[in-house]
C-alpha cells in the first residue's frame, strides 16, 4: 500500500513502486486530480489501475487502462440538467475550489445540459461574490458541487441570506451527511448514481462500521465492488497484468454494491439508474429513481 501526496511527482513514484514490486492491479484514485495522473501510469505500464472515485470526463474514452465504476461527468452533468430542467427555470451551478477537475467539470456539464437561459456556473474561489450573484440572477434552484465541508458552511449561508430556493448538491456532497449530521441538511436534494446498497453489500459495510466506529462513506462501497471486479477477473484469467487489463477491457455488466454498472472497452462507466435522495425530518430519503434509458442490456 502506498499514501502518496496528491503532487504529481509523488503520485508517480508510488504508481512505480508498486509496478515493481509485482502488482497485478493497482487500486488508485478516489479524486479526479490523482485519477488523471495513475491513468498516465496505467497507459504508460501494463499494470492497469482502477480508480475508486475519479470521475472526470477527461478520463473518458481512452484506452489507457485506466477503469472506474463511477460514471464520468459530462454524462451525470447531462442526466443532472434534465431533472433540473423539468423542475426549475433557471438554476445556479456553485462549483467548489478543491478538487477542481470533478467540481469544474461537472459544473460546466450541468451548464451545457441546461442550456445558456436555464442555467449559469458560478466558481466559489470568490465566494461572496459568487453568492452577491446568486442573489441577483433570480434563479429558481441552487446546485452545489462542492466537497463536503463546503457544503455544510454554504447550505447555512444560503439560508442566512433569506433565501428559499431548493437546494441541490452533487454525489460528494453526500460525504457530509456522516460527517455534519443530516440535520444540518434539512431539505438538501442529493443528486446520486447509487441506489440503495444491495443485501449482499449491506453486511460487509455494516462490518467496516462496526469495526471503525464510523459511518463508511459511499467510497467504500466503491472499493468493495472494485475488489469483487477484480477477484472475479483474477479467478478467471490469473495475475498476469496484461491479461488482468485484457479482461476488465471487455465490455460486462457488473453488480456492484448499489444495483448494477456497465464498463466498455475503454473503462467508462454507465448506471443502469440514477437517483435523487431528500433530507427530511434528519433522515436521507430516496424521493426518485430514474431509469437509464441507454444502459447496455448486453451481459
Amino acid at each position: 500500500m502506498e499514501t502518496p501526496s496528491l503532487e504529481p511527482e509523488s503520485q508517480r513514484e508510488a504508481y512505480r513502486k508498486l509496478e515493481e514490486r509485482g502488482a497485478s492491479i493497482i487500486l488508485g484514485s478516489a479524486i479526479s486530480k490523482t485519477g488523471l495522473i495513475q491513468a498516465e501510469e496505467a497507459s504508460r505500464s501494463q499494470v492497469p489501475c482502477f480508480g475508486i472515485s475519479a470521475s472526470t470526463s477527461a478520463l473518458s474514452s481512452r484506452a489507457d487502462g485506466f477503469y472506474r465504476i463511477v460514471v464520468a461527468t459530462d454524462d451525470a452533468g447531462a442526466v443532472a440538467a434534465a431533472l433540473l430542467r423539468r423542475d426549475h427555470q433557471r438554476v445556479a451551478i456553485l462549483t467548489g475550489a478543491n478538487n477542481r477537475a470533478y467540481t469544474e467539470a461537472l459544473g460546466r456539464a450541468i451548464a451545457l445540459g441546461l442550456g445558456e437561459e436555464h442555467g449559469a456556473v458560478y466558481s466559489l474561489a470568490d465566494e461572496d461574490a459568487a453568492l452577491e450573484q446568486v442573489v441577483a440572477s433570480g434563479v429558481q434552484a441552487v446546485f452545489l458541487v462542492v466537497s463536503p465541508s463546503d457544503l455544510l458552511r454554504l447550505v447555512k449561508r444560503i439560508r442566512e441570506l433569506g433565501l428559499s430556493l431548493p437546494i441541490y448538491s452533487s454525489d460528494w456532497g453526500r460525504f457530509a451527511l456522516p460527517i455534519y449530521s443530516p440535520e444540518n441538511f434539512e431539505g438538501v436534494r442529493f443528486f446520486s448514481q447509487n441506489g440503495i446498497p444491495l443485501p449482499a453489500y449491506t453486511a460487509r459495510l455494516r462490518a467496516i462500521e462496526e469495526r471503525y466506529d464510523h459511518e463508511p462513506a459511499h467510497t467504500a462501497a466503491y472499493a468493495l465492488s472494485i475488489l469483487d471486479i477484480v477477484y472475479r477477473g483474477l479467478e478467471e484469467v490469473g495475475s498476469d497484468p496484461s491479461e488482468l487489463r485484457a479482461w476488465l477491457a471487455t465490455p460486462r455488466t457488473y453488480d456492484y454494491a448499489y444495483g448494477r454498472v456497465h464498463l466498455n472497452a475503454t473503462g467508462d462507466a454507465a448506471r443502469e439508474h440514477w437517483y435523487v435522495y431528500e433530507v427530511r425530518a434528519g433522515r436521507m430519503i430516496l424521493a426518485e429513481s430514474i431509469p437509464n434509458p441507454s444502459f447496455p442490456r448486453a451481459p
